[in-house]
């Protein structure tokens, strides 16, 4: 397909380069879940007054200062979601990985969750398998944790 459109410079082993294959393993991810966050911040930019929106166009504020300082605060608790989910989603990544590479070339697109399926699985030590999910678990909670530190937690706490 590449040779037709004379993209010719662009034929390569994406998938078998190690220094590609995390980045052309990334790409059919972002593509899967982006219509997913799309609808989540549709809805939220929906569920926002256009009264609001008017009232800042009479006072004179401009399209940046509609955006920044109304659109962004009242969607706020929207993004803290859609970054927990987007975390969460990360961290439990495995069925992409392993159908496309199975970990490979090397285990140089190996995710934690394919190195806790090849030690649970093919080597059998259920044991050491399981203590690498529930790391995933604690390090998924641990990032979550901070992340809401960083963005503030809830609103009204001080």
């Amino acid at each position: 397909m590449l040779k037709v459109l004379n993209l010719d410079f662009l034929i390569r082993y994406w998938l078998d380069d190690p220094k590609l294959v995390i980045y052309t393993t990334t790409i059919p991810l972002i593509w899967w879940y982006i219509g997913f966050y799309l609808i989540i911040f549709s809805s939220a930019i929906q569920n926002i007054s256009a009264e609001i929106f008017e009232a800042a166009e009479i006072d004179g504020a401009n399209w940046f200062q509609r955006v920044f300082y109304i659109t962004l605060p009242l969607m706020y608790d929207t993004l803290i979601v859609a970054i927990m989910l987007c975390i969460a989603g990360n961290m439990k990544v495995f069925d992409h990985i392993y159908v496309m590479t199975g970990g490979g070339p090397g285990r140089s697109s190996m995710v934690m969750a394919q190195y806790a399926y090849d030690n649970s699985f093919i080597m059998f030590k259920l044991g050491y398998g399981s203590a690498i999910s529930i790391g995933i678990f604690i390090l998924s909670f641990g990032i979550i944790l901070l992340t809401r530190k960083i963005m503030g937690g809830k609103k009204g706490e001080s």
